[in-house]
């Protein structure tokens, strides 16, 4: 059994500050824009993920699973 395996690059969201132009946004929104941007730099079909790996600095408990949530 051969299983197909893809690196893509790494990508963060812009640092911003506290109260600032983030502030309303969810962390699994802003997560969900770098998903869809490594998508669009890479071209892989988005039918193929089949798993997201993907860290944040402060977890919550509005998100636990970021990487799940943000990728649905």
């Amino acid at each position: 059994m051969s299983i197909d395996v893809v690196i893509c690059e790494p990508l963060r969201t812009p640092i911003g500050r506290f109260g600032g132009a983030f502030a309303q946004q969810t962390p699994a929104a802003l997560a969900a824009h770098v998903i869809a941007e490594i998508v669009a730099r890479t071209g892989i079909d988005p039918a193929r993920v089949d798993e997201v790996i993907l860290g944040h600095a402060y977890p919550t408990s509005e998100a636990p699973a970021i990487g799940r949530v943000a990728a649905l």
